[in-house]
């Protein structure tokens, strides 16, 4: 089969799939995983893929909601590093909300049992991270999707407005150069303006590739937050927008 045809192929795939790992287009399409790979590599240098580790998604389909798996490998060391530094945030006793991001979720991995925290996190992948640890934990329920993980709804939005917390962690799409935070759906920043609603400190967690760009659906401004972690220095024109950044 010709290049292009595997291509052609393979992009088709990616656009009923969204996202798909290299084992599933190879199984389902009949080529090689070693084909798929080359063939996907040769669309990222077209731009017309971003790949992670296992998969890729379309270029055209990276403003709506990846995996969880997809999006947790993505950027994996910058949410490392967020995570580290956000985690000098929490203090011993301290209620902690997280959002259903990847990038709180590394920060539930580096979270320990003797700070004596209780999290609270719509997010069924950082409550079996911090259930592991014997961390005192509460997963918010209502409608459960697959795609992030996590549980979203008005019985979701409900469950965070029983809880007042010290400090909420979230993370988003993107961030405008007007200082606007964006999501890619409008589920999920109904769920992180909730989220926010009762917590002492606000957090946006957010890797430098978010920076100056804008998604469907606002969560809040840079205005109406505490702090911002990232792993690269804000840009001069959101450094006057923000109380800390770290």
């Amino acid at each position: 089969m010709l290049l292009m045809e595997r291509v052609k192929i393979i992009t088709e795939y990616l656009s009923e799939h969204e996202y798909a790992t290299v084992k599933q287009i190879a199984a389902d399409v009949h080529m090689s995983e070693t084909t798929v790979r080359r063939d996907l590599k040769y669309l990222e240098e077209r731009n017309a893929v971003k790949r992670n580790y296992g998969g890729a998604a379309l270029v055209s389909h990276l403003h709506k909601t990846v995996p969880f798996d997809f999006r947790a490998r993505e950027h994996a060391r910058e949410k490392e590093l967020i995570a580290e530094k956000a985690a000098l945030l929490i203090h011993a006793g301290d209620t902690v909300f997280l959002d259903e991001s990847s990038t709180t979720c590394a920060l539930a991995e580096i979270l320990d049992e003797k700070q004596d925290v209780t999290v609270i996190t719509p997010s069924m992948a950082a409550a079996a991270v911090l259930g592991g640890k014997n961390i005192r934990t509460y997963c918010a329920g209502g409608l459960y999707d697959p795609v992030t993980s996590s549980f979203r709804g008005r019985m979701t939005e409900e469950f965070f407005s029983a809880f007042n917390a010290n400090v909420a962690f979230f993370s988003a799409t993107c961030v405008s150069e007007n200082g606007r935070i964006t999501d890619s759906r409008e589920s999920g920043a109904y769920l992180k303006r909730a989220l926010l609603k009762n917590a002492e400190k606000k957090v946006f967690l957010c890797d430098g590739s978010k920076f100056g760009k804008t998604s469907l659906a606002t969560v809040c401004t840079l205005a109406e937050i505490d702090a911002v972690v990232s792993d690269v220095p804000l840009p001069e024109a959101l450094k006057e927008r923000v109380a800390l950044s770290l």
